[in-house]
């Protein structure tokens, strides 16, 4: 089974937070990146998980 990727974003009153998602509906899992970078370096870990997990990643 394959997931399709949500893409979203919200906007605060501190600024725009934006997240990818992928996954059922089973536990959570967060990716944190650290400074300079995005949630990009996660895509493949994410997509590989989303079979068992529900993988989240902020920006």
């Amino acid at each position: 089974m394959h997931f399709l990727w949500r893409n979203s974003r919200i906007k605060l009153s501190g600024g725009l937070l934006f997240w990818r998602e992928i996954g059922g509906n089973s536990n959570n899992v967060v990716f944190l990146h650290g400074s300079w970078y995005n949630s990009s370096q996660w895509l493949p870990v994410m997509e590989r998980l989303s079979l068992h997990y529900h993988c989240f990643a902020p920006d």
